[in-house]
């Protein structure tokens, strides 16, 4: 097993409540919804461009969240090397997730059931089993987020953000948590 830890500086957008109740608690809540794009857990835009990241989680808090009183918090997370799944970086696990998926969809159609979900939440479903599976703390991966540019430009297939999923609060430093950016949106 490979212990060897990663270590991440993750930018979380949230409003100002959301921001008063994360810096008293020192404790993220984790969304559960079922198309969450990495399954469940707290999600951290970590860009190598810190700037990049900031901004990111910005933009999630204002263009997707519709916050008025946004807020982005910093936090330090630590993961050790083999409770991550690196989609970027890991055929690994990118096979993993196919062939698992593969099968899960064989055995719904074996038994003559027509699947009716969308890609998000067949994704989401398949990621939360696999984390289960082996004990995965955290996935990480670049995508595209349309929220996170100007709605009149057309999407694309190349990725404009990196994000973390941690499906732990035992991987934040509870006290790097601090506020980076507050502001008002007009």
């Amino acid at each position: 097993m490979d212990t060897e830890g990663k270590k991440f500086i993750g930018y979380h957008g949230t409003d100002y409540n959301g921001e008063k109740c994360i810096i008293r608690s020192r404790h993220f809540n984790l969304s559960n919804r079922d198309d969450e794009w990495l399954g469940s857990g707290i999600y951290f835009f970590i860009d190598e461009n810190q700037n990049e990241a900031v901004s990111n989680a910005l933009k999630w808090a204002i263009n997707f969240k519709g916050f008025k009183f946004y807020t982005v918090l910093q936090c330090n997370i630590s993961i050790e090397k083999n409770r991550l799944i690196d989609f970027n970086n890991d055929e690994t696990w990118r096979s993993l997730f196919h062939d698992y998926r593969k099968e899960v969809i064989k055995d719904i159609k074996s038994r003559g059931i027509k699947i009716q979900t969308s890609k998000h939440k067949f994704d989401c479903k398949i990621i939360n089993e696999i984390c289960e599976k082996f004990n995965i703390l955290a996935v990480k991966q670049q995508r595209y987020i349309s929220k996170l540019e100007n709605s009149d430009l057309p999407m694309s297939e190349v990725p404009n953000c990196t994000i973390l999923c941690v499906r732990d609060n035992c991987l934040l430093d509870e006290q790097s948590i601090k506020v980076k950016r507050r502001g008002k949106y007009e």
